[in-house]
């Protein structure tokens, strides 16, 4: 999955996030979901990595979002990137 995989599903009705590059569905889950839904709705289509971090979660809420799992975020470089790296490798220096 890419990015703009993860960013097509942004509602509640349609919903994922990505945490530690790890894709999960949570479309099932969000009106499930102990800190309220506005708190998934708020990272929906997103990278979630660093407001999952920050809250700390217990085993069991790791092991509860492992049945959402749906695939990894395909790693992607950015067309500057990309740019970047040819010109390194054709001998120009932009």
């Amino acid at each position: 999955l890419t990015t703009e995989d993860v960013s097509d599903h942004d509602d509640k009705d349609n919903l994922y996030i990505n945490v530690h590059s790890k894709v999960y569905d949570c479309t099932k889950f969000v009106t499930r979901h102990p800190g309220g839904e506005e708190v998934i709705l708020e990272v929906a289509g997103q990278d979630a990595t660093e407001p999952y971090d920050e809250v700390g979660h217990s085993e069991a809420a790791e092991k509860m979002l492992l049945q959402y799992y749906i695939g990894e975020l395909k790693e992607e470089v950015s067309i500057f990137n990309q740019t970047r790296i040819l010109s390194i490798l054709s001998g120009s220096s932009n």
